[in-house]
């Protein structure tokens, strides 16, 4: 019934300026302006998506560019030239001419063909979009990265979607005209040889570095013959290496700075008894626990200091530290280590101190209540007051 009614109400002919008036009814109509009106917002559009498996047929596409040594074959321009039945197996990997034609089909635009009695030639060509996007990463400074959602968003503008510019851009890298970073960024080269050598040359530099964090197994098979593409996926191999290695000394800055405020709290919240019942040990129990009480504050001025320099440390930090610091930084480590080890030692001598000192609060009651005990039957029982006296001797002794 809806579609009925679609049909009744939209018909008529409608010029929309481009060769002849569209006369059509229904949903068909509607389909058909918004066809000519894409036309005609985006002259320089050439889909990518010709079939429902069209990521696959680019897929394949990409294959044959790396089956390429020479760059001016990969970048189209050069042409191919060998059998028509050994190109497409070569190339694309279909067993038969008839597969082969279809495939060629299926890519338009990316390829150009020529054949005469003689010969069968191939040009991997250059897409409208694999242009319009050189020409726009050219605009920016040399060796400078550009994020790929600029690259989306400048296609965009030209009609075409954020799946077909990754592929547009895969394929840039397939024939060695772009290079991505670790992060995803894209970059033009514009010289695969001065590419190359400035990627050798990085890639030393990045060697260098891990070997100064002591970091040996960065040898590779790298040489000139190395594709630029390879080139850069282990560059950014070797950068990542080196961003997990000091990101494991911030984070190991981060646990110690951790590790120090909590053996500051457990310090902090040890309670040292301070009121004792009178009895023959009461003074010395005091006398232990204003020690204590002194061996604290100095623990936790140790703790403070230690705490507030890799504080201002961590502080110093900027969002990306260097190789540089993570060199002074492992240099350190040990000696922290050996410092967060004695401090570490202390604060559980003192902990089991606490502890043993607390005990004696119901011990000293007793020995109170017992003194008192003694006195009263001191008159028919005096040998008792003079073993308590023995005993308190001993623990005086053992203080």
């Amino acid at each position: 019934a809806i579609d009925f009614i679609l049909r009744e109400i939209l018909v008529g002919t409608v010029d929309i300026g481009r060769d002849s008036p569209i006369s059509m009814r229904g949903s068909e109509l509607l389909r058909a302006l918004f066809t000519q009106v894409c036309r005609l917002r985006f002259p320089q559009y050439h889909t990518l998506t010709k079939t429902a498996k069209w990521q696959d047929v680019l897929l394949n596409y990409r294959g044959g560019l790396n089956t390429r040594s020479d760059a001016a074959e990969r970048q189209g321009r050069k042409e191919i030239v060998m059998p028509k039945a050994e190109m497409y197996k070569t190339l694309f990997g279909q067993t038969s001419t008839a597969a082969g034609d279809s495939f060629i089909k299926k890519l338009g635009p990316f390829v150009e063909t020529r054949q005469d009695s003689k010969s069968f030639s191939l040009r991997l060509a250059m897409h409208p979009a694999e242009d319009a996007l050189i020409g726009y990463l050219k605009k920016h400074v040399s060796q400078q990265f550009v994020p790929f959602d600029a690259a989306v968003e400048f296609l965009r503008h030209q009609g075409y979607i954020k799946t077909e510019t990754a592929e547009i851009v895969e394929i840039l890298i397939a024939r060695e005209c772009l290079i991505r970073n670790s992060m995803g960024d894209i970059r033009f080269i514009a010289n695969a040889d001065i590419e190359r050598d400035r990627l050798l040359k990085k890639i030393d530099e990045e060697n260098r570095k891990l070997c100064r964090l002591e970091i040996t197994d960065v040898s590779a098979s790298i040489s000139r013959s190395t594709t630029v593409t390879d080139l850069q996926k282990y560059l950014n191999q070797q950068q990542a290496r080196l961003q997990t290695v000091i990101g494991k000394q911030v984070k190991e800055l981060e646990d110690n700075i951790n590790c120090l405020q909590d053996l500051i709290g457990i310090v902090d919240a040890d309670t040292i008894p301070m009121e004792w019942l009178n009895s023959d040990l009461s003074t010395h129990l005091t006398s232990i626990a204003t020690k204590l009480k002194s061996s604290r504050e100095s623990l936790l001025r140790a703790l403070r200091k230690e705490l507030k320099s890799l504080a201002k440390e961590l502080n110093s930090l900027s969002d990306s530290p260097d190789v540089e610091w993570a060199i002074v930084q492992k240099d350190k480590r040990a000696k922290f280590s050996n410092s967060l080890q004695t401090l570490q030692k202390r604060v559980t001598e003192f902990e089991e101190r606490v502890k043993s000192l607390i005990l004696w609060k119901v011990l000293n009651s007793q020995l109170r209540s017992t003194d008192t005990l003694c006195a009263k039957v001191s008159k028919t029982e005096p040998a008792l007051k003079q073993t308590l006296n023995q005993l308190v001797t001993e623990f005086k002794e053992w203080f």
